[in-house]
């Protein structure tokens, strides 16, 4: 019977891991999702305002 008390408990702390595990995937999963959304934001209001700034330069008529 002591055996089998071993075995519910070494089952029980696997489970607990892998529930861990899911979680921490769950969280490194947002946040890295969180930061590539970020990057993308800061990458695309740097290309709409440099292409902005380059047609506002072409836009402008030469000086005399």
């Amino acid at each position: 019977m002591a055996e089998t008390r071993g075995a519910k408990a070494a089952l029980a702390t696997v489970i607990g891991w892998v529930i861990f595990a899911i979680i921490a995937l769950f969280v490194l999963r947002l946040f890295a999702g969180t930061i590539v959304w970020l990057f993308r934001v800061v990458v695309a209001v740097l290309v709409v305002g440099g292409l902005l700034a380059l047609y506002i330069k072409l836009k402008t008529p030469d000086e005399p």
